[in-house]
């Protein structure tokens, strides 16, 4: 029986599984997917993956300071402008938001579908992902409980029963779901897959601005936390590396270039996230360098490249952030999992050694 999924996505990442889900797990099944104005050029990502027809409808939804505010209490007012194009009924939908305002906004519309919660990383393995409702503002939780009571609704963390991940070996806590992998990765379906993806984030145009040998992916640290300790590693590996052989992948979050003062190239389309990227990269001698980007390490789960990656997590500056324990035990197993051209040195020598080598 053809059953109706919904997909619900806040980040290219999650576009991407998306995708992975609904190809790998029920090809045969209709499928709709909703793309929010959390990432950068969501409405032309959404109309090139309505011309894949991976998905029957393509939806985009803009989270405005408005509609943001208003969301939380009134359960139907993210959804109204998609009433006339929502079909009768989901069957599934699929989310890594359970707590967002968004995505209980369309389970209020269907709330008889199954909720089935999906990868985004690390994020999604460790006590990061549980603690989510510990960051809601004191009056976010006043809202979400008058709204609640008013309209006698069910949230999607308490309806959620299981979870898809791509490695649950990775898992470091356990997961008050019922766990189920979300494909067992076959090269023919990978390679299907990943240019549909490639399609999607448009990266024959976007791949020329790597052009160089290494690859520095800039994290949040500024923007969340307004700490530019990390600069000071980036000099010292230009230091060695040059810095005409250097480009930084920004953050798509991050709304300040800080590496244009400092003469160091940058990526100028923000859009495309390394998951797309590497299979145009891979047998290019390229050296990819973080302290903890997600965006190095799930490209593993997709596909069969394998990049030569410097983790600098046990190099953060004193002073700076420190990567709460759960996430660190997540890192050593992945550490030890997918070990082929990965490296987390624990000295500066070591640093300089790994950089000089290549």
């Amino acid at each position: 029986m053809c059953r109706r999924n919904l997909f619900i996505c806040h980040t290219p990442f999650q576009v991407i599984t998306s995708i992975i889900i609904k190809q790998s797990k029920y090809p045969d099944d209709y499928a709709d997917i909703i793309l929010s104005s959390a990432f950068q050029n969501y409405k032309i990502i959404g109309e090139r993956c309505k011309a894949t027809e991976i998905f029957e409808h393509v939806f985009t939804v803009s989270l405005t300071k408005t509609n943001c505010t208003i969301g939380p209490l009134i359960p139907y007012y993210f959804t109204k402008d998609l009433e006339n194009y929502f079909p009768d009924i989901y069957d599934r939908i699929f989310t890594n938001g359970p707590y967002y305002d968004l995505d209980n906004s369309v389970f209020y519309k269907f709330k008889n579908a199954e909720v089935i919660v999906y990868d985004e990383g690390y994020s999604t393995y460790t006590n990061d992902f549980l603690r989510m409702p510990k960051k809601f503002s004191f009056r976010h939780r006043i809202i979400r409980n008058l709204s609640q009571f008013i309209f006698n609704r069910t949230y999607m963390e308490t309806a959620a029963k299981k979870i898809m991940l791509y490695d649950p070996e990775l898992c470091v806590k356990p997961l008050p779901y019922s766990i189920e992998k979300i494909w067992d990765k076959n090269h023919n379906d990978a390679i299907k897959i990943m240019k549909a993806i490639s399609y999607i984030f448009n990266v024959t145009d976007a791949i020329s601005e790597y052009n160089k040998k290494y690859i520095f992916f800039e994290e949040c640290f500024a923007s969340d936390f307004q700490n530019n300790g990390d600069i000071e590693i980036i000099r010292r590996i230009i230091s060695i590396v040059g810095s005409e052989n250097l480009i930084v992948k920004l953050h798509p979050r991050d709304k300040t270039n800080r590496f244009i003062d400092l003469g160091i190239s940058t990526n100028q389309t923000i859009s495309v996230p390394n998951e797309a990227l590497v299979t145009e990269m891979q047998n290019q001698g390229k050296v990819f360098i973080t302290f903890s980007s997600g965006g190095v390490l799930n490209y593993r789960f997709l596909c069969d490249c394998s990049i030569k990656t410097i983790l600098l997590y046990k190099l953060l500056p004193s002073g700076f952030i420190t990567m709460p324990e759960d996430r660190l035990q997540w890192f050593e197993k992945f550490l030890k999992k997918y070990h082929e051209n990965l490296f987390a040195p624990k000295t500066f020598e070591e640093l300089e050694k790994l950089l000089e080598a290549v």
